[in-house]
Formats: structure tokens, sequence, C-alpha cells
């Protein structure tokens, strides 16, 4: 296991190495990644995955909340707001007033 360990730290140092040729580099980098791979057991315990957050569906609007920086029309209850006027806002659905940010959800 020494060998696995010592040949891991020889291929990160020659990929961190700034004298050292890009392709070599990346070369290094990926072998070193394919070793600890192998050898999971090198870093003690199998790394957990952080789950990614959900990226929008075609039928999920991602919303900001923007300042609008035009008068407009809310588009849950139809009444107007002013320029300035704090709105949740995604591109292609248009704004909503903030107290009506529940229903257009």
């Amino acid at each position: 296991m020494t060998s696995v360990t010592t040949t891991v730290k020889r291929l990160i140092a020659l990929a961190t190495d700034p004298g050292a040729a890009a392709g070599e580099a990346a070369n290094a980098a990926i072998a070193a990644c394919r070793l600890l791979r192998r050898h999971i057991e090198l870093l003690g315990s199998a790394p957990t995955p952080t789950p990614s957050p959900a990226a929008p569906g075609p039928d999920r609007v991602r919303r900001m909340r923007i300042m609008s920086r035009y008068d407009g029309r809310c588009r849950a209850c139809g009444l107007g707001y002013a320029a300035g006027a704090d709105i949740w806002w995604a591109r292609g659905a248009g704004g909503v007033h903030i107290g009506c940010d529940r229903e257009a959800a």
C-alpha cells in the first residue's frame, strides 16, 4: 500500500509542478485520480457524493428577487407595480409581486 501512496504523492507533485509541461501535468493528475479510485481505501472511507441542486425542469421556473427597473404588471394578480418595486422575476415568465409569489408558484 505504501508504494501506491508514494506513487500518488509523486503524481500529484508532478501535476502541480509549475515547470511541468501542460500535457504531462494533466496526464499525472489523471493517473493519480485513477490510482485513488482503484485504491479507495487510501482515503480512509469512500467519500459521500454531495447532491447537486435540482435543475429547474421544463415545468419549473427559477425566479429571482429583483428590484424592477421598469413599471410592469403582476402576472399573478394583474395589478401594476412601479419601477423600483421588489418583485419575483423569471425569464420568459415576467414579474410577480412579492406578496403574490405563493399563488404564482
